[in-house]
């Protein structure tokens, strides 16, 4: 189902599908906890495999860097850097053969403040990861903007104004995992949708400066105000759920046939999951 699905947009494409083992976003190479965490060296590895298999051979191919959740993360944080491990791979002129794109499924860690004492805190993570997994595709301007903080160039806000590898972000306002993360389940009280509204307004602004950002070429953006997480794969949200009038699939191929260098579906509602066009419709109506 979803994007690998038949008659989908990526119909007749190579796929090679990267199962997630190394507990490290795809962004480590380095030793921790008695443990290695190498899923830098394991993209670097499929890479080096693409090209041994023809990737850039007999003409200029596409390779789309895709990933959903921890697996958006880590295309994030390496999409600008595809060129230079393909030519590490072997393949030398990897910029003139092979154009990069992305298609990030729910990368977008945003850093706000947690629900309470308790709460996981996406910050402390990035900053741990950093810290401890030797983390080195930051970008090179992220990494001059955030000098005395890096660990902030694995975390969405603040790497994705930075991707300069033409994209297609996929960003829940209401991201199911942030949530669940801070208030520990789905909200249920009036000061958990409070909360909740919090990270959504805070999402909106970001995707909105990062659609509007004029000095990047092609970005997509897609963030409904739906309470959901990771879809491109078995959700019914990436063939079901409209925002702007189009389902996620069909933005997508949008994106993939596109020469406009800037789209975007973001909704604009008040009230929790308040999308006109989530899968399940909106579980607070909206207001003006």
């Amino acid at each position: 189902g979803g994007l690998l699905r038949r008659g989908g947009a990526l119909e007749g494409s190579a796929v090679a599908f990267v199962r997630y083992c190394s507990s490290d976003a795809w962004m480590g190479d380095g030793q921790a906890l008695g443990r290695e965490f190498r899923g830098a060296r394991i993209l670097q590895a499929v890479l080096r495999d693409l090209v041994r298999r023809g990737l850039g051979a007999g003409g200029r191919h596409t390779l789309l860097l895709s990933g959903q959740s921890a697996g958006a993360r880590g295309a994030m944080v390496h999409i600008d850097y595809v060129h230079e491990m393909l030519a590490a791979a072997g393949l030398p002129d990897a910029a003139a053969s092979v154009e990069v794109l992305g298609i990030l499924d729910s990368p977008l860690w945003v850093d706000i403040p947690p629900f309470g004492p308790s709460s996981q805190v996406l910050r402390d993570q990035c900053q741990s990861v950093y810290s401890h997994l030797q983390v080195k595709h930051l970008g090179g301007e992220c990494a001059q903007a955030h000098a005395q903080e890096s660990w902030k160039c694995i975390m969405g806000e603040y790497r994705m104004p930075y991707v300069r590898t033409p994209y297609f972000l996929i960003a829940s306002q209401f991201d199911s995992f942030q949530i669940e993360q801070s208030v520990g389940h789905a909200p249920a009280n009036d000061q958990e949708r409070a909360y909740a509204g919090k990270l959504a307004f805070r999402t909106r602004d970001v995707v909105n400066a990062l659609y509007t950002d004029d000095a990047v070429g092609r970005r997509f953006v897609y963030s409904w105000a739906c309470y959901d997480h990771a879809v491109t794969l078995d959700s019914p949200s990436f063939d079901l759920g409209m925002c702007s009038g189009d389902t996620i699939h069909g933005a997508l191929v949008e994106f993939l046939g596109a020469a406009t260098p800037r789209r975007h579906w973001i909704d604009d509602c008040s009230g929790f999951a308040c999308g006109p066009g989530c899968p399940e419709g909106p579980l607070v109506a909206a207001t003006s």
